[in-house]
């Protein structure tokens, strides 16, 4: 996730949230004007706790908006996630007259309505209505400190030697701000590089998809950021034509700045592979509705499939039983899934307290740099407990000066909610912006929850005394733990019994599923150059080979230390979209480090630093993983990562911030390599035995501990298409004259025969 680059979650909503400051006779206007029916419709799905807390204040929100205006107001439309009772199918909601985009087993995505929000919660199939949120977006010297410039020049194992590029791999990503007909992502041809791309433009699951023979026609999801074509740059970016390039010989200490003409050293990691881009509007259900297509069309192409997700968020149960974790450990048994950690390291956002007594009150509050000097905190404050038991969580105005504590509202029971803005006297004295709360027993673990979404919520200058407090009542034996936001950190100030915020909790949410591997960021540059033959660095850069300050890390609600794994994540320079640079005015000489003309297009690359880089850059080395062994799964890379990694127990410390090290490509392939050519098969499984290694009109075959290897490929009628016998553990099986499409690849080994699909292009 980069750093400069924010998306709030549901944009409309807290932004019409933010907007509404309405007085005390306002606010009972607006009550009397709710009909019986909207009001009781809210009333009833919070009861039954199976719809969201995050729907429950949208639902309110609409209420609100159609009662104010005196008028109906359009229906919106949200993609949100269904959980399904046990032997329910989608096929039910279906039935119903529902649209059901993406069907996970005993979670779909179903596009729905707002006004048919309490038909489908009271139907008999249906767990939970979950409107989920959103995320937030979060390599010349980056490819050497990885191991990628030796993967890319050759790995030798057993004195073969084999160059790794990606080929043959499925490289995906789900983000926005995509220039798609940037030439990073084109052929020395000036053909596309991108076979899928899925454009979903709202909140809908709605999404309107690409070609490689249509992307000419595709401008950009959004010209207000760059975030995606950044970070698909990192992942597989493939050129390395000529251009004016800047450069920087000594990225540690910004000596030996060079610019001119020059063959472009930004390129990315897999640079052979398949792309498919999945862009747009970033909501839970959107987000999985992309990597759904993506994870889908690999299938079909019968090719392995790495999936990048530079996007994060801290609100979350952190124990992977979200409907949003649920769907991505479904996808990661598919593909292989990788997810930014977060740049909230050194953001103090997460409070937690184990209580001791009934006494033992967690006290916090909001630090007052978030909403002084024209910050204001917008964004979730998510509060979990420990089990069922219900919590009373309040909102209080602490008085520094009298040293009085005034609550301003509780909630003490699952399914209620309430408000706070400018219509309660005591908040208003000493803020504006407004506060919702909605609480629940989550029905996916059977823990209580309250939501709180602030919006634009500032302290007046003439209020320097007061500071916004949360109090949780003790219940003894049982927990509760905080998340906040890189706008929303909190504090004791200093006063005895109250607890200040930890950065040991910023984890993103998306990252503790199952199945995913999450990747923080080290330091590989920490100067980087521009056009104009300058140097910069960025804020608080630390040196080479350091772990990353923003690096989130934490440990899951299970107590798993996360993340997985470290990778480069500063100062990372890749391609940038143009429609980005037009839309901002950017002065290019003085922002950008290179750029390319190609086709009488002027493309451009420059910085960006985050989790997000560091992701994209472990999604591309997964790419060389599954070239070198397309049968490798979500264990299979984990095993990787855990015996190739960099580490050093002396420097790498805290030990929790780095996972298993820094990812190492190289050592990678060659333990990939290795474990392909021992002499024996590893619990008999066939698929261990076999290496299959795309090249050019073939695949090369690695079988373990034998002397001869039998491969034959059929097509999908049955028929034979190619053999190959010979002598040793390798062997060459041409796939040259051969129509496209999928084939069945079969190769005895000391264990059995195994079988995979491969695709003909």
């Amino acid at each position: 996730m980069a750093k400069d680059v924010k998306k709030l979650a549901f944009e409309n909503f807290l932004r019409n949230f933010a907007l509404r400051k309405l007085s005390h006779d306002n606010m009972k206007k607006t009550i009397t004007l709710i009909t019986a029916t909207a009001l009781a419709g809210v009333m009833s799905l919070m009861a039954q706790s199976k719809i969201s807390p995050m729907g429950t204040m949208i639902l309110e929100d609409l209420a609100e908006q159609k009662a104010t205006l005196g008028t109906e107001a359009a229906d919106p439309v949200y993609a949100t996630f269904v959980n399904l009772m046990p032997g329910c199918t989608a096929q039910s909601i279906a039935d119903a007259g529902f649209e059901v985009v993406s069907d996970l087993g005993e979670i779909i995505t179903v596009n729905l309505p707002l006004s048919r929000a309490e038909e489908l919660a009271q139907m008999p199939e249906v767990k939970y209505v979950d409107f989920g949120s959103s995320q937030q977006p979060t390599m010349k010297f980056a490819r050497p400190a990885g191991g990628v410039d030796e993967a890319h020049a050759g790995i030798t194992v057993n004195g073969a030697t084999h160059s790794f590029d990606g080929t043959g791999v499925i490289a995906g990503l789900m983000d926005t701000g995509m220039d798609a007909n940037h030439c990073n992502f084109k052929t020395d041809d000036n053909e596309s590089r991108v076979e899928r791309l899925w454009w979903f433009r709202s909140t809908t699951g709605t999404s309107t998809q690409y070609t490689s023979a249509t992307m000419s026609s595709f401008s950009t999801d959004t010209n207000a950021e760059t975030h995606a074509t950044h970070v698909g740059g990192i992942m597989g970016g493939s050129y390395k034509g000529s251009g004016q390039v800047a450069q920087v010989n000594d990225s540690n200490t910004g000596s030996g700045v060079t610019a001119g003409t020059d063959e472009m050293p930004y390129y990315g990691v897999a640079t052979g592979s398949t792309l498919a881009f999945s862009v747009g509007s970033l909501s839970d259900a959107n987000i999985i509705n992309g990597v759904t297509k993506i994870v889908e069309y690999a299938e079909q192409q019968g090719k392995p499939c790495v999936v990048n997700m530079s996007l994060g968020s801290n609100s979350g149960p952190h124990d992977g039983t979200s409907s949003y974790c649920q769907s991505l450990a479904a996808l990661g048994k598919r593909a292989i899934i990788c997810m930014s950690a977060g740049n909230e390291g050194a953001s103090p956002l997460f409070v937690t307290k184990e209580f001791s007594s009934a006494s033992d009150d967690l006290k916090t509050m909001i630090d007052p740099s978030c909403i002084t000097n024209g910050n204001t905190a917008t964004g979730i404050v998510d509060i979990w407990g420990k089990s069922d038991k219900v919590l009373a969580v309040s909102w209080a105005v602490y008085n520094a000066s009298s040293k009085t504590l005034n609550t301003i509202a509780t909630i003490t029971k699952a399914g209620s909610s309430v408000r706070i803005n400018s219509s309660n006297s005591t908040f208003n004295s000493a803020f504006s912006g407004s506060i919702s709360l909605a609480s629940e027993i989550n029905p996916n673990n059977n823990r209580f929850h309250v939501q709180c979404t602030l919006a634009a919520v500032a302290r007046k200058t003439t209020a320097s005394t007061s500071y916004l407090a949360l109090i949780v009542k003790s219940v003894e034996g049982d927990a509760v733990y905080v998340y906040g936001s890189a706008t929303i950190t909190f504090t004791s100030n200093s006063l005895t019994g109250w607890t200040t915020g930890s950065t040991a909790g910023t984890i993103n949410d998306g990252a503790c599923a199952e199945n995913i591997i999450s990747v923080g960021a080290f330091t590989s540059a920490r100067w980087f150059p521009c056009l104009n033959r300058k140097i910069y660095s960025y804020q608080g850069a630390t040196a080479n080979n350091t772990i990353a300050p923003f690096s989130s890390y934490g440990k899951t609600f299970q107590g798993v230390a996360k993340p997985d794994v470290t990778a480069p994540g500063t100062a990372i320079i890749s391609s940038y979209s143009r429609y980005y640079i037009s839309a901002k005015n950017l002065d290019v000489n003085s922002n950008l480090s290179a750029s390319a003309t190609r086709a009488g297009v002027t493309n451009y690359w420059g910085p960006m630093q985050g989790t997000s880089m560091s992701c994209p850059f472990m999604s591309g080395t997964v790419a060389l993983w599954l070239q070198a062994n397309p049968n490798l799964d979500y264990n299979g890379i984990m095993d990787v990562i855990k015996n190739s990694s960099d580490y050093n127990s002396v420097t790498m410390r805290p030990a929790e911030k780095w996972g298993a090290g820094t990812v190492n490509a190289a050592e990678g392939l060659k333990y990939i390599l290795t474990q392909a050519s021992i002499g024996s098969v590893a619990n008999d499984d066939p698929a261990k035995a076999v290496v299959l290694t795309p090249c050019l009109d073939g695949y090369e075959i690695a079988v373990a501990g034998t002397d001869h290897v039998n491969a034959t490929l059929h097509n999908i009628a049955g028929f034979e298409a190619a053999r190959v016998n010979a002598g040793g553990n390798n062997a060459f099986i041409s796939t040259s004259g051969l129509q496209s499409g999928v084939y069945i690849l079969s190769v005895d080994t000391p264990a059995g025969r195994y079988t995979t699909k491969l695709a003909v292009k």
